[in-house]
């Protein structure tokens, strides 16, 4: 796996500084991990805002080595959302006690990391030049880890990870298997070399046509653009993913969503969800609740408490679709969607807890659970 080093600003303008950096990381994850670097103290707080914006859409790590004063600034980068914290080699041994097995690296030299990762070693690599190509592609194929300190879209990186896949077919062309960030399959399409290369240093859905032999930019005419958020490799290596923010009407040429017509997913019941809100029919139940904030106050409520007392399997299924229902409401009401729902349960996955303190925030309030 690439983990792109992303280092943060020393300074910068106050307001949108945070949201400008998390736009900057996000473009830097396209390959599935993050090394988030601060230089010096003054921006740790900035660290920890940062990863809570982004934890959950990647996979993040933290350096630091420049910045490491006490272990309780590894946990609080670790509660914000970073799976793993790279510490000095070092550190007191309290960080062992604190921090889960295989939750930190620890390493003294620039270009070499040692990642516990579960039971085992692993020294990762951290590749400064392209010459190294052959390297990465390599690493890549002995499915380790490397760190790659670079642009994420440099031709010479994105040709190492198309070198690192197996193809086997004549035409040279992979299976492409689309999804979007619910993880829902729109559909299956095959990349080029060429296709790839455009879609990687253009954030965009870009294929090859096997029909038209020439490249295929998804919504160049239909207008249902993607945006490329991502991309990964089965455990062979011979088929790619491609994680997308699917715009317009979908991804299939017929009008849908996707390719495999209606799946009934959580994605799909979502965007009915959706539709009834902002449709014309005055009379629609989700459109009225939406207008009404005490009425949808009042249904939650009712709904969740009914959940609770629920006595049977059926019984909870039953309340559980209306509560999901009635959030969902809430949730879309505010601009929110079930995508950054998964991705906040997704940050929260990683949090420690110190046996000794108590859960609670700057304001004394309880912080958001863990998932553990």
């Amino acid at each position: 796996m690439i983990w792109t080093r992303f280092e943060l600003p020393e300074s910068g303008p106050d307001g949108d500084r945070i949201s400008a950096m998390a736009d900057d990381a996000m473009a830097a994850a396209i390959w599935g991990g993050l090394v988030l670097v601060p230089h010096n103290d003054s921006v740790l707080e900035d660290l920890e805002s940062l990863v809570i914006r982004i934890g959950g859409r990647c996979r993040i790590a933290a350096d630091l080595r420049k910045t490491f004063s006490e272990t309780r600034c590894a946990i609080a980068i670790l509660n914000a959302g970073a799976e793993r914290v790279l510490l000095p080699a070092a550190t007191n041994g309290d960080a062992g006690e604190v921090l889960d097995a295989g939750r930190f690296w620890t390493g003294g030299e620039s270009d070499r990391m040692t990642a516990n990762i579960g039971s085992d070693t692993e020294l990762v690599p951290v590749v400064h030049s392209t010459s190294a190509v052959r390297e990465i592609s390599g690493i890549l194929k002995s499915e380790r880890n490397v760190v790659w300190s670079g642009a994420a879209d440099h031709p010479g990186l994105i040709e190492a990870f198309w070198n690192s896949l197996k193809i086997d077919s004549p035409d040279g062309l992979v299976p492409t298997l689309v999804v979007d960030q619910l993880g829902t399959a729109l559909g299956l399409a095959w990349s080029s070399r060429e296709s790839f290369t455009d879609a990687v240093a253009n954030r965009r859905g870009c294929y090859w046509s096997r029909s038209r032999q020439e490249l295929w930019i998804k919504g160049r005419t239909s207008g249902s653009e993607q945006r490329l958020v991502s991309v990964g490799t089965d455990c062979d290596r011979d088929t790619l993913r491609f994680v997308v923010d699917q715009g317009g009407s979908g991804f299939c040429h017929e009008g849908s969503w996707g390719c495999f017509g209606e799946d009934r997913s959580l994605s799909e019941i979502e965007r009915h969800v959706t539709a009834r809100i902002t449709g014309d029919d005055a009379q629609s139940f989700s459109r009225r609740l939406v207008n009404d904030p005490d009425k949808l106050r009042e249904k939650l409520l009712e709904e969740a408490g009914e959940l609770s007392a629920a006595t049977s399997r059926e019984e909870a299924i039953w309340e559980m679709a209306d509560v999901l229902y009635f959030a969902l409401l809430a949730l879309r009401k505010q601009g929110g969607n079930l995508a950054d729902v998964r991705t906040e349960l997704a940050r929260r996955m990683h949090r420690v807890e110190r046996r000794t303190e108590k859960k609670l925030d700057a304001n004394g309030t309880q912080t958001p659970p863990g998932i553990n």
